[in-house]
Formats: C-alpha cells, sequence, structure tokens
C-alpha cells in the first residue's frame, strides 16, 4: 500500500530533449530503439539526478519498494542512421588504427519537427526522503550527473510538473466501468481489460504495437525480469471497460487541474 505524502502520494515530472535512443536488449547488429523509455532508463536518470554510482542503485528501485509509470506527450517518429563506431579488438585498437565499423542506430524524435519529445513519469518510493531530494534537485536543476536519453550525447532536461493525488476506483463486481488509459498496458493485464474503439472515429482508430521491454535489473546488471507491453503507436490513450479496480491519478500542471487513468507495472510483475 502506498504511503502518502504530505502533498500528495506520486512525484511528476517531464523529461524533455530532441532526440533518445533506447536500445531494445534483443537486438544485435542493428540498434533498434524503444519509443518511450523503459522503466530501468528512468531508473537510471533518476539516479544520475541523485547522483547514484553505476551499478549501485538497483536495489533501491526494487518493484517491492518504488512504484515507475510514463506516459508519451508527443507523438513520435524514428529514423536509421549509421555511425560509425572504433573497431576495439585490444587496447591499442583505441588509437583508431583499425578500419572503422559501421552500425545501423534507431534515433527517436519528435514527429512535429518543431516540438521536442516529452516523456511524463509517475514517480513513487517508500522513502519519501529520497523523493523529496529528487523534487528538490528537479526544480534546482542541480543534477549530480547529466541526464540524456539513452545516449550520453541526447541529453535531455527534466521539468517539474507536481504532485499526484492518487485515488482507488472500484465497483461492484458487475458493474463496469470506462477508463482511458494514458500509460502502456501490461499484456499480462489483457484478460481483465476489455479495449473499446476509439469514439467510434475511425481516423483515430488504434495501431496496437505490442513488445517485449526490460523492467528491472537484479544486482549484477542482469535483467531480472521482462514484461510484454502494449501501447497505440500514436499514444492515444486506450479506453477500456473493466470491473476491476484502477488507480486515477489527480494533479495539477501548472496549467489545468488533470485527471488519468494510469497502470503501474510493478502490481502486474508476479
Amino acid at each position: 500500500m502506498m504511503r502518502m505524502d504530505s502533498r500528495g502520494d506520486v512525484l511528476i515530472f517531464d523529461l524533455v530533449g530532441k532526440f533518445a535512443h533506447f536500445r531494445k536488449f534483443y537486438t544485435n547488429s542493428s540498434s533498434l530503439s524503444y519509443h518511450f523509455p523503459p522503466r530501468t532508463a528512468i531508473e537510471g536518470i533518476i539516479s544520475a539526478i541523485l547522483g547514484k554510482e553505476r551499478d549501485s542503485y538497483y536495489d533501491l528501485f526494487l518493484p517491492t519498494k518504488s512504484k515507475i509509470a510514463v506516459s508519451t506527450k508527443t507523438q513520435t517518429r524514428s529514423i536509421m542512421q549509421t555511425v560509425n563506431y572504433l573497431s576495439v579488438k585490444s587496447a591499442g585498437d583505441l588509437s583508431g588504427r583499425r578500419p572503422r565499423t559501421q552500425v545501423p542506430i534507431e534515433i527517436i524524435t519528435a514527429d512535429n519537427i518543431y516540438e521536442d519529445l516529452r516523456y511524463r513519469v509517475y514517480f513513487y518510493h517508500d522513502d519519501v526522503s529520497l523523493t523529496k531530494e529528487l523534487e528538490a534537485r528537479i526544480k534546482a536543476s542541480t543534477f549530480r550527473y547529466p541526464t540524456s536519453f539513452g545516449l550520453a550525447n541526447f541529453l535531455c532536461s527534466v521539468d517539474f510538473v507536481g504532485w499526484g493525488r492518487i485515488k482507488e476506483q472500484s465497483f461492484p463486481h458487475d458493474v463496469k466501468h470506462f477508463w482511458n488509459i494514458v500509460t502502456p498496458i501490461p499484456v499480462a493485464a489483457l484478460g481483465h481489460f476489455g479495449i473499446l474503439s476509439v469514439k467510434g472515429e475511425d481516423a483515430n482508430s488504434y495501431r496496437f504495437v505490442q513488445d517485449t521491454f526490460p523492467f528491472h535489473f537484479d544486482e549484477n546488471r542482469k535483467l531480472g525480469k521482462n514484461m510484454k507491453l502494449l501501447y497505440d503507436k500514436n499514444f492515444t490513450p486506450i479506453r477500456v471497460t473493466t470491473s476491476e479496480r484502477l488507480r486515477e491519478i489527480q494533479y495539477n500542471d501548472g496549467k489545468s487541474q488533470r485527471t488519468e487513468a494510469i497502470v503501474f507495472l510493478e502490481e502486474w510483475s508476479k
């Protein structure tokens, strides 16, 4: 059960940048990318802000201690580029004496060239002091290490949004309720949701994508668990009907009061 902070349950902030590459762990010669940051990438960004050393923070973000959800606020597209890398087989090759090796890499950017990528993160942790330190550092832009979208040269900024109040909604088992879920849905949860059309408008029909994402690292930086997620390619909120309990998050984004239905992956990770 979430312990409530005096200002709300969940810290909400936006990650903003021009380009991103969140490498799919199952690719080899071509470096393909997810279109939004997996949970492991968000763990790394939060740890960079707080100044946690590499490989030191995996226990800190165990699914039993923290909850992380992400929604995408801009439509995205991908660009394939070929990058020249050093061909290194021994320490002496770091001088660049060997011919380069070309590796195709998928780069994610906003579909509108005048926009930046913007991902909204909903973060909860049992340790309220950690969340308050993260809030303070985001507001003051005092990050211990630079933050980036996957690659070191794809730097990103972090914008404080606010504190969200979690509201659990439940209904009698025989009563269905409609939700517009703004976060990806675990495939494991699909049996509990009946997915509906988008208000009957053919132009806005869903273009579903299902992919396997890294969920959490163990202490040796090995993937502790993967999760299959479903989302709409245009990141349209997925309209579902269910009698299952869901979480609504209520917050003020600085412009208006918002209420969003979200799914925390941790609750479907067993």
